[in-house]
């Protein structure tokens, strides 16, 4: 039974030793609308308004909202093959808290005496 543990143990510490970018992909700091912005270029087929159109997607956040980032890298540029290479990256923001809503359902009430059911005959 030990020996099973220990071999157990080892199988998951070699796997977050093999793929250390899956366990610190995470950061509530930080902000990639990368993705998000290219789409929003998808709209035009007009190669002179798609940088522009990534520039107006790729802004600080909204600081009103309660997301203040105090470093941004925001690239719209053609690269060497004559494609647009995109980067729109937030650091150093108000950590996102995540957060978990629960919706729960109360049972049926009688109102007055009825059941809810067809009295009508």
């Amino acid at each position: 039974m030990q020996s099973l543990r220990l071999l157990v143990a080892t199988a998951v510490l070699a796997v977050a030793v093999a793929q250390p970018d899956r366990l610190s992909a995470w950061d509530p700091t930080a902000r990639d609308k990368t993705e998000e912005c290219v789409k929003f270029t998808e709209f035009t087929t007009d190669a002179n308004a798609k940088c522009p159109m990534f520039d107006l997607c790729c802004k600080q956040p909204d600081p009103l909202n309660g997301d203040k980032c105090k470093e941004v890298v925001k690239k719209c540029e053609t690269n060497d093959d004559g494609e647009l290479e995109f980067t729109c990256k937030y650091s150093n923001c108000t950590e996102m808290i995540t957060t978990t809503t629960t919706t729960t359902t109360q049972s049926p009430r009688q109102i007055n005496g009825a059941s809810g059911k067809n009295s009508c005959r």
